[in-house]
């Protein structure tokens, strides 16, 4: 009788381990997984982003061109500080 409850703790240990290991190789491969999905949404919203902000740096630069002759397109001013020293 003890020899049977020491085969079936062994068993049990065994399951138990094995268990154990599937879990832990599971949780790897979600670990990769999920890199690799944080991955490819980096990229895609970086190539988005890139091409979100084309047209907006097409008509700066047209702007600056067009507007050469009437200054920059951005407001500059010159500051007065302290004895009168421009900034």
């Amino acid at each position: 009788m003890v020899a049977e409850q020491a085969n079936l703790t062994t068993v049990d240990s065994d399951i138990a381990k094995s268990t154990t290991n599937n879990k832990v190789s599971n949780s790897i491969v979600r670990d990769r997984i999920s890199i690799i999905l944080k991955r490819g949404i980096d990229l895609a919203s970086g190539i988005v982003g890139c091409l979100l902000l084309v047209p907006i740096t097409l008509f700066v630069v047209i702007s600056n061109i067009v507007n050469r002759d009437k200054g920059s397109i951005f407001f500059t001013q010159e500051r007065i500080g302290k004895k009168r020293k421009n900034i």
